[in-house]
């Protein structure tokens, strides 16, 4: 892994606890270490008041100019602007929506698209950038189960979803409105981040 140049610094691996104190894994960390030099040019922009809010998944919404973070705790999405200036954008439970993972500011319109998962139902919700509903598309979790966890939002508007539960990916396309898998049959063990 060293010799590939990577990058990794595998000194927090839980994995590697048996030999951290060797000295051969010492001269790799110090080869890691010379070939990575720490990047610090990044500063505090600011802090969530809600310590609790449990953000999984956050966006910036370059026309808007705000950061969007839903929260996996409170059931809601909250905006931010860059001097940390927050407000709810979607509230609590509003239109169903349950814990927040992903979400995505479509390039096309400006508009939010937030997975969301209650105990029954996977849900990707569509909003304009004020925060009205658009549209809201459902998956029963059961028999099948399913969770929608991360979202993307392509040039032209559709959005796509890993449905990590379900092991496949999901979408919806602008011109259909209808949410269906984007590859029948396909299968992703731990279907997660989406790019």
């Amino acid at each position: 892994v060293v010799a590939r140049d990577a990058g990794i610094d595998p000194s927090g691996d839980r994995f590697l606890a048996k030999v951290e104190k060797s000295v051969e894994f010492e001269r790799l960390l110090r080869r890691v270490r010379r070939a990575t030099k720490p990047v610090l040019s990044s500063r505090h922009a600011f802090t969530l008041a809600e310590s609790d809010l449990n953000p999984e998944g956050m966006t910036f919404d370059p026309r808007g100019n705000r950061f969007l973070f839903g929260s996996m705790t409170k059931s809601k999405i909250m905006q931010c602007d860059a001097a940390g200036n927050c407000r709810q954008f979607a509230a609590p439970e509003q239109n169903g929506l349950a814990e927040v993972l992903g979400i995505a500011v479509s390039p096309l319109d400006g508009s939010i698209w937030a997975a969301s998962n209650s105990a029954t139902t996977a849900s990707l919700f569509h909003f304009e950038p004020d925060g009205k509903l658009i549209a809201r598309h459902d998956l029963s979790r059961k028999p099948d189960p399913h969770l929608f966890n991360d979202v993307v939002v392509d040039a032209n508007g559709n959005a796509y979803s890993t449905d990590t539960s379900g092991r496949t990916v999901y979408w919806v396309a602008r011109e259909s409105g209808r949410l269906e898998p984007l590859i029948p049959g396909l299968r992703i063990v731990a279907a997660n981040g989406i790019a």
